[in-house]
């Protein structure tokens, strides 16, 4: 799991569809409402998720390694929060371009076989009555066969 975590840290860092995310502001998060002091947004979490196994015949083991991207973004309307305007990408614009990066990307990985965004979640406001934000998490689903330590 740490070196999936780095790879798609990294993936998203160097994108250039992306670009308009500091690379800084794209971290491994130890929980999705996390945010590091001194972000800007939009802002990308990576997240570690569940890990399933199978074991296969021949000492061979079916790995699904979950990562969820937590994305926010600011605005000060709530419309553009969502839908962005013609300066900035609102949260489903930055979403798609997540998914963009990461979708059938093995990241250059061992044994990774697949990699899809299984679950994307309805985006919700976030945060306090001091800062607002818009918050969607994109679960993505890396599909890893090995041997059998």
């Amino acid at each position: 799991m740490r070196d999936l975590l780095i790879a798609v840290r990294d993936a998203l860092r160097a994108s250039p569809v992306l670009n308009y995310v500091r690379g800084c502001d794209v971290y491994v998060t130890p929980y999705e409402g996390f945010i590091p002091h001194g972000a800007k947004f939009p802002a990308l979490g990576v997240k570690d998720g569940d890990v399933v196994r199978k074991e296969l015949a021949g000492g061979y083991l079916d790995e699904t390694l979950r990562v969820t991207v937590c994305v926010y973004s600011q605005e000060h309307d709530p419309e553009e929060a969502v839908i962005g305007n013609t300066r900035r990408q609102g949260i489903v614009d930055i979403a798609r371009d997540v998914n963009r990066v990461l979708d059938e990307n093995l990241l250059g990985l061992d044994g990774m076989i697949s990699a899809f965004c299984a679950r994307e979640a309805a985006s919700e406001l976030f945060g306090d009555d001091r800062e607002l934000l818009q918050r969607k998490l994109l679960t993505f689903e890396f599909i890893r066969e090995r041997k059998r330590p």
